[in-house]
């Protein structure tokens, strides 16, 4: 089956968790001095990272690698108990 025509929506943009997460992580590169620390790629998309990786934003993929006292943000797409309990006790 070949594709004749293919529709592009506009405006096309993110998600809401996306947007969401956007904004949560932007907020916290301002507040807080140093690095901040997001456990895995916030969202799927080179562009976002490396803008906040300009910024001074570290991903990490696992939170061990996180200093205890350092500001981390948890990935849009969810986390296991158990790392939300890691990051919580490195706070």
């Amino acid at each position: 089956m070949a594709v004749e025509r293919v529709l592009l929506a506009e405006p096309r943009g993110f998600c809401a968790g996306v947007e969401m997460a956007i904004k949560a992580l932007t907020w916290m590169t301002r507040i807080f001095e140093g690095p901040v620390y997001c456990y895995h790629e916030i969202v799927h998309n080179e562009w976002v990272v490396r803008a906040f990786e300009r910024v001074g934003v570290v991903f990490v993929n696992d939170v061990t690698e996180v200093p205890e006292g350092a500001p981390v943000m948890l990935s849009a797409h969810g986390s296991a108990p158990e790392v939300v309990e890691g990051a919580t006790n490195r706070a």
